[in-house]
């Protein structure tokens, strides 16, 4: 009796080990440049399975749920079979992003490297502390050094930054949104953006800046964030 409740404390315990679920995490994609509209990549949503999801669209998915357990997103193209007749996705790139983070928001591009196409982008946290509820998240995807003004809100960013703006006008108030970048320290600053906008009561959105495929300088973008 002894023995066999000794057998079933040591299988308790190791068991959680052996069987224990790879961490998953929520994401959100948005694609802004694609090579090939449209496009179809598979993503890691369990052991041995994988997810289609289209890409690009007007808006962001909603929050899939995929595997993260060394915080790297993979991206995947369709099934291939190799020579033993098994049946494997190729990988196609990934994306950085914390798996500490419960939910996250990733922005998709490509590039065609040697006939391939090759996924790459950048994530970051979606929570009411980083990003809240009627603020904007503003992605510089660009080689540039862009600054703006969002009404009363001044923002700077370094290629590659990404700022979250909290709006400092009264919500549903018309604000003037200028945009500008410099491609270098000798060059004039160049407008991208001016317009106005009703700043919001509620919900999020994503402006992200990249450079314009038509190799015409910078390209902005804004969108609304889904909060499912």
């Amino acid at each position: 009796m002894k023995t066999l409740l000794l057998a079933l404390l040591l299988a308790a315990i190791s068991s959680p080990l052996s069987g224990q679920d790879p961490p998953t995490q929520m994401i959100s994609f948005f694609a802004y440049q694609t090579v090939e509209v449209p496009t179809t990549i598979y993503l890691r949503t369990g052991p041995k399975k994988f997810t289609a999801l289209e890409l690009p669209g007007a808006n962001a998915t909603p929050a899939v749920q995929i595997i993260n357990p060394k915080g790297q997103i993979g991206i995947f193209g369709p099934p291939e079979k190799n020579a033993a007749g098994e049946e494997l996705h190729p990988r196609l790139g990934g994306i950085q992003c914390n798996p500490a983070w419960p939910k996250a928001f990733a922005i998709i591009s490509s590039v065609k490297q040697d006939e391939r196409t090759v996924f790459t982008g950048h994530a970051f946290a979606v929570s009411n502390n980083d990003f809240p509820e009627g603020s904007i998240k503003v992605a510089n995807l660009s080689p540039a050094r862009v600054r703006g003004k969002l009404g009363k809100q001044q923002v700077t960013l370094k290629p590659g930054e990404i700022s979250t703006v909290r709006f400092q006008d009264p919500a549903g108030s018309l604000i003037d949104v200028i945009f500008q970048y410099r491609e270098s320290k000798e060059a004039n600053w160049a407008r991208m953006i001016s317009t106005r906008w009703p700043v919001p009561k509620n919900g999020r959105r994503l402006m992200f800046i990249f450079p314009d495929p038509r190799g015409k300088g910078m390209r902005a973008k804004t969108i609304p964030l889904r909060n499912d």
